[in-house]
């Protein structure tokens, strides 16, 4: 069954002050000083701590 999401969700993410980050399930959503967004995860493999940035959506 798929997660579901409380706090990240399109409309809080559109709503995303400058500087400002929503973080869940290991996925964090950050409003950059340009007003794009960056994506990056946060996760655990084999007791290694990941961080990585997925991508950017910049903004409209």
């Amino acid at each position: 069954m798929a997660k579901t999401f409380a706090k990240l969700t399109r409309p809080a993410i559109r709503n995303l002050e400058i500087g400002k980050r929503i973080a869940e399930h290991g996925i964090v959503a950050e409003r950059t000083s340009a007003g794009d967004v960056r994506y990056s995860i946060n996760i655990m493999a084999d007791g290694q701590r990941i961080h990585r940035v997925i991508g950017r959506k910049a903004k409209a």
